[in-house]
């Protein structure tokens, strides 16, 4: 059978069972998910807009099908798995983990310490809870004046803190709103 060619751009690979640390050469077994990241699924099935693809790993979220996996750009810190972007760069979804903390916002004021160093800095407030996430409003700014307008989604999991941040660069307008917002509506 031909595979999904979503696969071949972004799919999310869970393992269930991990291999354990042993002195001799025995082989482990790790037990692996290939799940359909939602290529060819455009509505439908859970929260996924129309369009929309899915990112399944330690958050869940829908996002548009036009925007692409970007990696890590430099600085932005061990506990940023991975950004997904718009075409013009100027509007993105962050996704975070970290093995440590036990708050919601901890990732948030990790992050914030970073930016501090470089003369920037987050605001940001408790707006709800949703799907077990705090949900935050939040700007990332300088003396000069806001530069991001986002939102973010963190949970506390077994393993410490998991969440996203979506946003776009204030210069943007309400260009993104909608967008953002269905992302946000989606994290599970």
């Amino acid at each position: 059978t031909t595979p999904n060619s979503s696969y071949i751009t972004f799919a999310a690979i869970t393992i269930t069972t991990q291999p354990y640390f042993t002195t001799n050469c025995a082989a482990q077994t790790a037990t692996a998910t290939l799940v359909d990241n939602g290529g060819g699924n455009t509505g439908g099935g859970g929260n996924v807009p129309s369009g929309y693809k899915l990112y399944q790993g330690a958050v869940t979220f829908a996002y548009p099908g036009s925007w692409r996996n970007i990696g890590v750009p430099q600085g932005f810190g061990p506990q940023c798995k991975g950004v997904i972007s718009n075409s013009a760069g100027n509007a993105n979804v962050q996704i975070y983990t970290s093995s440590s903390g036990n708050q919601p916002d901890y990732i948030l004021k990790v992050i914030n310490q970073s930016l501090n160093q470089r003369g920037l800095g987050l605001q940001y407030q408790v707006t709800g809870q949703s799907n077990g996430y705090t949900i935050y409003q939040g700007q990332t700014g300088s003396a000069e004046g806001v530069l991001i307008n986002w939102y973010g989604a963190f949970k506390v999991t077994g393993n410490g803190v998991a969440g996203v941040t979506i946003g776009a660069y204030s210069s943007t307008g309400s260009t993104h709103l909608n967008t953002l917002n269905k992302i946000l509506a989606s994290v599970q």
